[in-house]
């Protein structure tokens, strides 16, 4: 019989394929990129909520994460714009123009994290020009 525990497991394991292939579909690309990317995170919110769901029914299966402080909320804002942006020159100019934008966003961001993240997706970006 299944219980509370296992499905919280699967929906979760649901999770974290739904987000690679969200991952997937941008580097394939494929295209309608944005729709097929807009698709999968419906999905993705979908199995959250039945999650949260769980959660309220077997409360002890909720994780407590603090809120996050308004500086990390910040950051968190300005890296998905700067990758909002990137993804629409990549798509409207060239991955290296997207690669440049999220370097220069980088060398200005005072978050380590974020600035990380940045540099990752512009090698990413700069990888998809070598293929």
């Amino acid at each position: 019989m299944d219980s509370h525990e296992q499905l919280h497991r699967t929906l979760r394991a649901a999770a974290q394929l739904l987000d690679s292939a969200a991952s997937q579909i941008r580097d394939l690309p494929l295209h309608p990129t944005r729709e097929n990317i807009r698709l999968v995170a419906e999905a993705l919110a979908i199995t959250f909520q039945v999650r949260r769901n769980v959660e309220v029914e077997l409360p002890a299966l909720a994780k407590h994460h603090p809120e996050p402080i308004e500086e990390d909320r910040a950051a968190n804002k300005r890296l998905g714009d700067a990758l909002v942006a990137a993804d629409d020159m990549a798509e409207g100019r060239s991955n290296a123009e997207a690669a440049v934008f999220l370097e220069h966003f980088a060398r200005q961001e005072s978050s380590a994290f974020h600035r990380d993240l940045a540099l990752l997706e512009a090698g990413r970006y700069r990888l998809r020009d070598e293929a």
